[in-house]
């Protein structure tokens, strides 16, 4: 068993516990880790291989499993996880382009849109982790043009997406508020690394 009462890293700060025993099961691990402003990009990536994310921003689970391998653990992995982060951008997808270019030809398709990046004022982001699948509870992206909300799962162990979601091309009304204008739904499937992303119909 290791405490962490405050400890830095990834530009931010960590503070928490993660624990390792052997069982009958092979091994049962548990964590509960936060972590405070950190570089998204740096810290996703190199505990979870994505790198998405521009941005600081703060992220924490609870999670348990057991099994007598990694696969194992992943595969019996339960708990929860959150993510905030205001002012960053996700990497790799320009929604505004792809929104502005779909609301002025929509028969014309959605072309070549990764490539980019979609700037975003806040990003919140909870799931719930049950048996290796962590389910979308609440995500959420709001930019200054752009708006994005997901549903859906994801497997951790096959490490692969089935989300839908659908993306807001946002207009200023008179009173200053930010409402939708053009909404297109959309579905992302496929492997994290790699993702297929099209217009669902």
């Amino acid at each position: 068993a290791v405490a962490v009462g405050e400890s830095q890293a990834f530009g931010g700060v960590v503070r928490g516990t993660f624990g390792l025993a052997k069982s009958s099961a092979g091994t049962d691990f548990k964590a509960q880790l936060q972590f405070a402003d950190v570089d998204l990009e740096q810290c996703l990536g190199e505990m979870f291989g994505i790198r998405r994310l521009e941005g600081k921003g703060n992220l924490g689970f609870a999670i348990d499993s057991s099994g007598r391998s990694v696969y194992d653990l992943t595969k019996g992995l339960n708990g929860t996880a959150s993510l905030a982060s205001r002012k960053g951008a996700i990497a790799g997808f320009n929604v505004e382009q792809l929104l502005k270019r779909i609301e002025r030809r929509p028969l014309s398709g959605g072309g070549e849109f990764r490539t980019g990046k979609t700037p975003y004022e806040t990003l919140v982001v909870n799931l719930r982790i049950t048996q290796g699948m962590a389910n979308v509870e609440d995500v959420r992206m709001e930019g200054p043009s752009v708006g994005l909300t997901l549903a859906g799962s994801a497997s951790i162990p096959e490490r692969d997406l089935d989300l839908r979601g659908t993306a807001s091309l946002l207009a200023i009304s008179t009173s200053g508020t930010a409402a939708p204008a053009f909404e297109l739904p959309f579905m992302v499937q496929g492997s994290w690394d790699d993702p297929i992303i099209l217009p669902d119909p």
